[in-house]
């Protein structure tokens, strides 16, 4: 079958769209990539959804408005990257415009229908609000993948950085949010420089900078990080109001130096969360 898997992460780098070629395989299956493009926002739709995001009041109509919207953007990001290619179904993760792992609830957007109306096939939809429903915290999402494709590597641990972190160690199943990635990076080097960067490209700024351990350890003393899993985080954890209680401090460091405290913030919550919750994973 040729699957279309479409979403746009935390970070909002653009819409990922990929098309696989998936066959079954024993009691699971297998998936090829074909094709693969990350489809770049229109700037007025991206800007849109940024200002949408909580803590911001939501006007009922904006949030109906850009449900369209991000629907319409994925379905001709799909149309775009498949080509010619015959489409058996997509699947489409939507947008997290927000997300409360420990309250169960959880709300996506980018309107299915629109997408299908666009590529003219079935789209499959809302992959979270099941297990919300059902009590758990509706994330990580990318463990399925992971066992699918380095199961048979086992035993290891898959690492995905988006705007969010978060690993899988596999044969045991154990998955959940570390922490932040690039989340707190980006926010920050867009508001230091005035929106001029959008994030550290290449690292250039984080590898030119030096960690001030004194902050690094006051950073690293967040009650998230002793959490014990399952647990999720996202912009309500780690975007503009995070960056902004921390605001202060940081700018009074020069830019490399406060860009490679939040970079070395990712690297230790990461190593710290296998020590703390998988520490007798044989690897």
């Amino acid at each position: 079958m040729k699957i279309a898997g479409v979403l746009s992460g935390t970070s909002l780098d653009g819409i990922d769209v990929a098309v696989c070629d998936v066959i079954a395989h024993g009691d699971g299956v297998r998936a090829r990539c074909e094709r693969f493009a990350t489809v770049p926002f229109e700037p007025e739709l991206r800007r849109r959804i940024v200002a949408a995001y909580p803590p911001t009041p939501l006007d009922a109509l904006e949030l109906s408005s850009l449900h369209a919207a991000v629907g319409a953007a994925f379905g001709d990001a799909v149309r775009a990257v498949a080509g010619e290619v015959a489409l058996d179904a997509v699947a489409s993760h939507g947008l997290t415009l927000a997300h409360d792992g420990t309250a169960h609830h959880t709300l996506q957007i980018g309107d299915a229908f629109r997408i299908r109306e666009r590529v003219g096939t079935t789209v499959l939809y809302d992959f979270r609000s099941a297990d919300t429903a059902a009590g758990g915290t509706g994330a990580p999402l990318v463990p399925f993948v992971d066992a699918l494709l380095f199961g048979e590597h086992a035993p290891c641990v898959a690492l995905n950085l988006g705007g969010i972190a978060n690993m899988t160690v596999l044969p045991e199943g154990i998955a959940f949010d570390t922490g932040p990635a690039n989340l707190p990076i980006d926010t920050y080097v867009a508001r230091r420089s005035g929106g001029v960067q959008r994030y550290d490209a290449d690292g250039l700024l984080a590898r030119a900078g030096t960690v001030d351990m004194r902050l690094l350890t006051r950073m690293l003393d967040d009650p998230y990080f002793r959490r014990f899993p399952p647990k999720t985080a996202g912009r309500e954890e780690y975007g503009a109001p995070y960056v902004e209680r921390w605001a202060e401090e940081l700018d009074a460091r020069p830019f490399a130096d406060a860009v490679a405290t939040l970079t070395a913030l990712t690297a230790r919550s990461v190593a710290d969360a296998f020590w703390t919750f998988a520490p007798r994973c044989e690897l």
